[in-house]
């Protein structure tokens, strides 16, 4: 199932396609019915004042043609009918190709950016051990010293010395994956902008598309 997610616009997406294009019809339903309201009332207005000035007229001639050109019929289209235009248009739309393209880099960059963020904190823990092992072994060591009346560096600890090494080495690492860990960030961050970008662009398009097939 996961391939078909990265093959194909979520439900989510899809979702909100179909609310853009329900708020459409109820904006273009709302403003016809304005219109016809207008064209009532100018229409009564007329018939009370028979001796209305030509511009009057005019100007409800210009009224009553502007309600013609925008009450255009928009065909009332069933849930199943926009899915069916939606797959339609992502089969010839290059936009929607480039926006899936755009997800699936951005899935495999969050899988990447999360496993590196465990690997950081693993490094994080072992450099917290480490340094505690270290503390803990001074301690007694000191003490020990201090019993046999010997003089701290006169005797080679390579115990310590080992652990002075791994911490070094578990440092660098650390330093390696967080730099490694911010640049992905930065990449997902600017992969997240133009998915969004990309999107709305694909939106726009089958809005267009949708207008084309369903206005009569």
């Amino acid at each position: 199932s996961n391939n078909n997610n990265n093959n194909s616009v979520t439900d989510e997406e899809v979702n909100a396609l179909r609310d853009t294009i329900e708020q459409r019809d109820n904006e273009i339903r709302i403003l016809v019915a304005k219109l016809r309201r207008e064209r009532q009332i100018h229409t009564s207005d007329t018939n009370t004042n028979s001796d209305s000035s030509s511009d009057d007229r005019n100007a409800q001639q210009h009224k009553g043609e502007s309600t013609t050109t925008v009450s255009m019929r928009r065909k009332e289209l069933t849930a199943e009918e926009k899915r069916k235009y939606l797959e339609e248009f992502k089969k010839e739309n290059e936009a929607y190709a480039m926006l899936e393209k755009t997800k699936h880099t951005l899935k495999t960059l969050y899988t990447q950016a999360q496993t590196l963020g465990q690997e950081v904190q693993q490094a994080k823990d072992i450099i917290s051990d480490i340094k505690s092992h270290i503390q803990q072994h001074q301690q007694d060591h000191f003490q020990q010293n201090v019993q046999s009346g010997l003089e701290s560096g006169v005797v080679e600890d390579k115990e310590l010395s080992s652990m002075h090494e791994d911490l070094a080495v578990c440092q660098t690492t650390y330093k390696e994956k967080v730099g490694h860990l911010r640049s992905l960030k930065r990449e997902i961050d600017h992969l997240k902008h133009l998915f969004e970008k990309q999107k709305m662009q694909f939106q726009q398009q089958f809005q267009t598309y949708l207008d084309s097939h369903t206005v009569t």
